[in-house]
């Protein structure tokens, strides 16, 4: 957004990934300093994002049908004195033809603005929430210089920015009037040093840009991030030495502040610590994802809870974890099944291990923190997911369904990616663990009653899995 020109904030992606059709989070910015005396000009830009665009790791998924909403209101000492509706009027075609975030962006500085035509108007649904967002939005967080420069074949160009990043490249780069700028991007380069992208899978990960007047381009996408540490430019003019500056990488992630480190004498340990920040930074985008690369970057409740005491060791990330439960509490079924996915795609898929973030997050958010409003907020989540196991127990209290399991175990020897370890097992020793920490939220709580039922469940379900696997 912007007013009179000026960019309202320094946010991006605004406003956020949720679960769109039960809660849409709302930004609120100071404008005093932007207004002017007479007429004021309100510019929104709109694309399709994690709303409107595809997403997921089935081509064919989209959020919601139609074209990206609007709602916004200027307020003055509390009352409303502008909001939008039939009054306003869109642009549908601009320099901006194309945005996705898989797919990447696509400006043609000699594309010409259609003529603005009557907005379409339509009511929000009452049963959608509207709630300030709860944590800090993705941001501008860092810059890298490019440290190498390669030329595969002539025309194009690789830059290395040095280390694997989430975020968008910043390009100043000399074109002539109507020069095709195309942006291509890898994680790494295959043995005869190109870019590689078959990890990419469908995600189409390229940005354009059609040049409108010779001279140096500063373009930096808006709509989109990418998961890179090389970036391929072509389609510059043949007469022109490619120069490091033409490329910055644009970190961008949820912002956030540091609250623990790590450093040894080991090198190595050091760039492990070096690895897990950086993991960290790009798969903390509005939600914690499991990458930031292909066609997912979604909210995989199983990675997220594995990472979850790491990120609250290394950060400030409490807001950021408390933002996400929301969605989890939102997204979980009637029988207490919580979902692979959050925001959830994945319909009523369920595994163990993945859905337990439901109790294993909130409370290591309590045991890094010593809040209990988050174990006030989720206790019920975490108890309604415990009834899903109990709802799934077999008579001798194990309890056996579908599950990811031991998933990427090393060099399994079924050949399975779910790994050798009982699914049995694995699924019984989530069911205790759960209960287990469902039992001491409910002691924290006061729920005393309630502890001594869940943590009956804990001791039943810890002594068939005894019983079954390691006998007398």
């Amino acid at each position: 957004a912007s007013l009179n020109g000026q960019r309202i904030g320094n946010d991006e992606m605004t406003p956020g990934y949720t679960p769109y059709k039960k809660r849409i989070e709302t930004l609120t910015y100071d404008l005093t300093d932007l207004l002017q005396r007479g007429e004021n000009t309100l510019n929104v830009s709109l694309a399709e994002g994690w709303h409107s665009g595809r997403i997921g790791y089935t081509p064919s998924i989209y959020l919601n049908e139609g074209a990206p909403r609007l709602l916004a209101q200027l307020e003055n000492a509390g009352e409303v004195v502008l909001k939008s509706d039939e009054n306003w009027s869109v642009r549908p075609t601009t320099s901006l033809s194309y945005s996705s975030i898989y797919d990447g962006e696509e400006v043609s500085e000699l594309r010409q603005a259609a003529e603005f035509q009557p907005v379409v108007v339509e009511p929000l649904d009452p049963t959608v929430q509207l709630r300030p967002k709860r944590h800090a939005p993705v941001r501008d967080m860092k810059t890298l210089a490019t440290q190498e420069i390669t030329q595969v074949t002539p025309g194009r160009t690789i830059f290395d920015l040095g280390q694997n990043m989430v975020g968008v490249p910043r390009l100043q780069v000399p074109l002539k009037r109507g020069d095709t700028l195309r942006v291509r991007f890898s994680e790494m380069l295959d043995l005869d040093g190109d870019i590689y992208t078959d990890n990419y899978r469908s995600a189409r990960s390229e940005n354009y840009y059609v040049a409108g007047a010779d001279g140096t381009i500063d373009w930096t996408p808006i709509f989109t991030f990418h998961g890179f540490r090389y970036v391929e430019l072509s389609g510059y003019p043949a007469a022109e030495e490619p120069e490091k500056g033409w490329v910055m990488g644009i970190v961008r992630h949820s912002d956030f502040e540091t609250a623990g480190t790590f450093t040894s004498s080991h090198d190595k340990l050091n760039q492990l610590q070096q690895n897990i920040e950086w993991g960290l930074r790009g798969n903390f985008l509005d939600i914690p994802t499991d990458c930031p690369q292909r066609d997912e970057r979604l909210g995989w409740t199983g990675d997220a809870q594995v990472f979850a005491p790491t990120s609250l060791f290394l950060t400030q990330t409490h807001a950021f974890w408390a933002a996400w439960l929301q969605s989890m509490r939102e997204e979980q079924l009637d029988d207490g099944l919580v979902p692979i996915i959050i925001p959830n795609l994945a319909k009523n898929q369920v595994s163990t291990g993945w859905g337990d973030a439901a109790t294993i997050i909130p409370w290591e958010l309590y045991v890094r923190t010593g809040d209990t409003s988050v174990l006030r907020e989720n206790y019920q989540m975490m108890r309604d997911w415990v009834g899903y196991y109990e709802s799934q127990a077999e008579p001798s209290g194990l309890v056996n369904f579908t599950s990811y399991n031991d998933w990427l175990q090393p060099y399994p020897k079924t050949g399975n990616r779910r790994g050798d370890t009982p699914q049995e097992f694995v699924c019984t020793a989530f069911f205790a663990r759960s209960a287990d920490l469902c039992g001491r939220a409910a002691r924290v709580l006061g729920k005393d009653q309630e502890a001594e039922e869940v943590e009956q469940i804990f001791a039943s379900t810890k002594e068939a899995l005894r019983q079954a696997y390691f006998g007398d």
